[in-house]
């Protein structure tokens, strides 16, 4: 890893978010740094995890993590897996990389909402309050309590909400790009539409547009 970042520093303190984008499901899974193997192998601790089938050693998979206030991303592979101690070890990533920024313009909203996460077959496996706190064309960026979130999910979600200005509420399907281990859980989603005539779409883009005098941001 290169000194002008921060290590990974064991002990606990770091939260890794895996992904594995090769699989069928596109898992999720949820991690906490140990400790580090003398290979240089990440150890982690995947607590409550009911399945460990679906984890096998050779896969790849992207890893992200929170490093003052920062976040990190990095590609590994599955080394071992000790189901018993509830551990997996990680392959020694080559390299961090900061979270690529985004060049869309965001508009920054407190808008209540529901996420639901779902299984591998589609199956809703919460509903979760959250609160959505910026919104583009083409996502948004929200918190959820950390605690509700189940253990293992698909990077595939439902987000309902009542857009500002409008007096329905709007369904959006979208997936997960990346998550920040803050207090509660800090996430980005992108938003899957099938056509630009999805009622979604066009309630997102009638609402954006009555937004462009309120664009704070237009390179993260």
């Amino acid at each position: 890893m290169s000194s002008s970042i921060p290590a990974l520093v064991p002990g606990g303190t770091n939260t890794i978010w895996l992904t594995f984008p090769e699989t069928p499901q596109f898992s999720i899974l949820r991690c906490q740094l140990l400790g580090i193997g003398a290979d240089h192998s990440l150890i982690c601790r995947v607590p409550a995890l009911k399945d460990w089938n679906h984890l096998q050693p050779g896969m790849r998979c992207r890893g992200q993590t929170l490093l003052e206030g920062e976040t990190y991303q990095f590609e590994t592979t599955v080394q071992k897996i000790h189901p018993e101690q509830e551990q997996l070890e990680l392959q020694p990533p080559s390299q961090l990389r900061h979270r690529a920024p985004r060049a869309y313009p965001r508009v920054p909203v407190e808008v209540a909402g529901s996420l639901r996460p779902l299984s591998y077959e589609g199956k809703v496996l919460a509903v979760l309050p959250c609160l959505i706190r910026d919104l583009c064309p083409t996502g948004c960026q929200l918190t959820v309590q950390e605690n509700l979130w189940p253990n293992l999910a698909t990077l595939r979600i439902i987000l309902t909400c009542q857009l500002p200005g409008l007096t329905h509420r709007s369904k959006f399907f979208g997936t997960i790009e990346w998550i920040d281990p803050l207090f509660d859980l800090y996430m980005g989603v992108q938003f899957t539409f099938a056509s630009s005539n999805d009622v979604a779409c066009q309630d997102l883009l009638r609402w954006f547009s009555s937004q462009r005098a309120k664009f704070v941001d237009t390179t993260a």
